[in-house]
């Protein structure tokens, strides 16, 4: 009986808990996105393109900063090059998140228009306006053309 009792409360205590990580993924701010860019041919969106595999081009994104305070917001910089035979657009979804904990506070969308094969563009992402005590993560990057 008491063996019973115990997997009944580990079960609850596993739906519970599955509901909060899933509370804690979710961003009420993600409808919000703005982002700057320090190369014109990067622009904002509010919603990303679904993920999938063969369209990942998490490789061709790099940071050249730590997560930063800018103003009274967190910046993260970074540079895509294209490393395909034949031009790309691409999409870099940035979460902000809290440290420890990592709730995501905010999410931006950078989207960087096309590029022939073998070149360039900076980009930056702000977001988390006023937290303290944020990361910038990369979520997920995609190639849209």
């Amino acid at each position: 009986m008491k063996s019973r009792r115990h997997a009944a409360m580990l079960a609850a205590g596993l739906l519970v808990s599955g509901s909060v990580l899933l509370a804690a993924c979710g961003s009420s701010s993600s409808s919000q996105t703005t982002t700057t860019s320090s190369s014109s041919s990067a622009s904002t969106t509010t919603t990303t393109i679904p993920y999938v595999a063969s369209k990942n081009a998490r490789a061709d994104v790099t940071t050249t900063g730590a997560c930063a305070k800018s103003g009274s917001e967190w910046e993260l910089k970074g540079n895509v090059k294209n490393s395909a035979k034949f031009a790309r657009s691409y999409q870099i979804v940035v979460d902000f998140v809290t440290v420890p904990g990592n709730t995501v506070l905010d999410t931006k969308i950078v989207n960087v228009a096309t590029l022939s094969p073998g070149a360039s563009s900076d980009w930056s992402a702000l977001g988390a306006p006023g937290d303290n005590h944020v990361a910038c993560v990369i979520r997920q990057v995609q190639f849209t053309k």
